[in-house]
């Protein structure tokens, strides 16, 4: 925006320059006498009154300042045109108003102002720096905060526009029982319900310094560091995303109260190296990115259905946030096309926002899912439980409770017959299945 405002009061100056030069030189006395001479035989004014010098400076001042700022900020140029337009029939109404009321104003100086301005600004807005707000708006409109406009701007270049392997924080949200609310609520009353759900997540993390990539009924994606490269951008997401959950909260107590209904709804919150840029069809183009971390955040937030939780969090973004963040492992996933394993992790809180009591509860889960990996069932059950009398409806909990119990009654042979199809080695879910 300072770069605009900058380049806006420069080709206003020019114009201010050129058109007094024209009109010093005589160039432009011509027209104003001709327009005074009609005037006069029109009776409106008297032979040989001057342009009234006040409304003179004031027009030609604003005319040529505010062209050039409206040339240059207003992306669309239809509106850059409907504005120079209208100034233009503003000014030439103005000089037969003032006439008729005995004043006399010769709106040419004003005029070539104008075209001045309106030249140095289509000038200046073919270049990358001045075709860049219509860009945005044409590509991420919509999908970003007003600030965050504002800021990309300013920036020296936009790498992403040209496309470029980059990594980012993907924040992919799922609702789990939209069949279930659709045969329970009337069509209206479920589309204001979606779409508080969208307003209330989307938006609410676009605004946190997001860009939304989808928003829909079945999926709301959000990536943050795709439109700058930021070092903290997992952290940002991480934060974001606690602040929903408190929101959508929220947002249940208001649902219950009105439809008696609530909304089961996960997030998943992993980093990857994508693949991000302008993808254009025949009749749309938008900023978005392709890669793994796509389809592996989108089966993770179906995963909280499976375990109880609202926020899981991939490997990699643990990495990067584990000494702000605190979290539990929840499982190991399996990824059957790539042949790895990962981590997923129930995000819990900040740090420095837990109590000790929370802190030496997380540390025990820990251990716990420790010995149940290490196949000490039986040991591990001894934690959960006793986990399980001080937070009783924590749903993960209870989960890792149900396969621990079921570690002590299994086969030997994980992968055997009669074995869980979805799981590897006895506690590795496999990806595709989610």
């Amino acid at each position: 925006m300072r770069r605009y405002l900058f380049i806006a009061l420069v080709i206003g100056a020019i114009a201010v320059l050129t058109t007094s030069l024209l009109f010093e030189f005589g160039l432009l006395n011509h027209f104003a006498q001709k327009l005074s001479t009609y005037y006069a035989n029109a009776g409106w004014i008297g032979r040989g009154v001057r342009a009234d010098r006040g409304w003179h400076a004031f027009a030609f001042l604003f005319s040529s300042f505010a062209t050039a700022w409206a040339v240059v900020d207003i992306p669309k140029p239809l509106h850059k045109g409907i504005v120079v337009i209208g100034t233009g029939l503003l000014l030439i109404t103005l000089s037969f108003t003032l006439a008729v009321s005995g004043v006399f104003f010769e709106p040419f100086s004003s005029l070539v102002a104008m075209l001045v301005a309106t030249v140095l600004g289509l000038a200046y807005s073919l270049t990358e720096p001045g075709s860049r707000k219509r860009r945005l708006h044409r590509y991420l409109g919509g999908r970003i905060s007003e600030s965050a406009c504002a800021r990309l701007l300013e920036e020296p270049a936009l790498p992403f526009l040209n496309g470029q392997n980059q990594q980012v924080t993907a924040i992919t949200l799922r609702i789990f029982n939209l069949g279930q609310l659709r045969e329970e609520m009337s069509p209206s009353h479920l589309l204001e319900v979606t779409n508080l759900f969208l307003r209330n997540s989307g938006e609410f993390l676009a605004g946190r310094g997001g860009y939304l990539d989808e928003s829909s009924p079945e999926c709301v994606r959000v990536y943050f560091g795709i439109l700058s490269a930021t070092e903290d951008h997992a952290a940002t997401a991480c934060q974001a995303a606690l602040e929903l959950r408190l929101r959508l909260s929220n947002l249940n107590q208001v649902l219950e109260s009105r439809f008696f209904q609530r909304l089961d709804y996960g997030m998943a919150i992993d980093t990857g190296i994508a693949t991000v840029g302008i993808y254009e069809s025949e009749n749309t183009a938008r900023l978005s990115a392709s890669g793994e971390l796509i389809d592996y955040t989108r089966r993770i937030a179906g995963a909280n259905s499976v375990y109880g939780s609202v926020i899981l969090l991939g490997g990699t973004t643990y990495a990067l946030v584990r000494s702000q963040f605190a979290a539990r492992p929840i499982e190991l996933i399996y990824d059957a096309h790539r042949d790895i394993t990962t981590e997923v992790y129930e995000l819990i809180e900040r740090q420095e926002s837990l109590s000790p009591e929370d802190d030496q509860a997380i540390q025990d889960f820990w251990q716990a899912v420790i010995l149940y990996r290490e196949g000490r069932a039986e040991e591990a059950l001894l934690i959960f439980s006793r986990l399980r009398s001080a937070l009783p409806l924590d749903r993960p909990l209870q989960y890792l409770i149900g396969r621990a119990q079921s570690r002590l009654v299994e086969a030997p042979d994980k992968d055997g017959p009669g074995a869980d199809p979805f799981l590897r080695h006895g506690h590795a879910r496999v990806l595709q299945s989610l």
